[in-house]
């Protein structure tokens, strides 16, 4: 199923219009949504090793390295570095 008709990417430039377009390109991309499956689900299994104490505890540094990395494959603005933030009345 093709969302083209459905989503709308402003056509105006700009570094929004740019970065929608960047954005479109990657989601688009047939490697994103194997990737992202593929995160999620190695992200679901580390949830559940860390139920089994022993295994948790002998593999505590690996298990948190490999946690990490994962929060920044769903959300980059947590290990990326930034600037001060951003208060809502500020616009882009």
């Amino acid at each position: 199923m093709s969302l083209e008709s459905t989503v709308a990417v402003p056509e105006a430039g700009g570094r929004r219009s740019e970065a929608a377009r960047r954005a479109r390109l990657l989601t688009d991309a047939p490697w994103f949504s194997t990737a992202a499956v593929t995160a999620i689900g190695v992200n679901a299994v580390l949830l559940g090793a860390e139920t089994y104490a022993g295994f948790a505890d002998r593999w505590a540094a690996q298990m948190t390295a490999l946690e990490h990395l994962l929060l920044g494959v769903f959300n980059p603005s947590t290990t990326a570095p930034s600037a001060a933030p951003r208060s809502p009345s500020s616009s882009s």
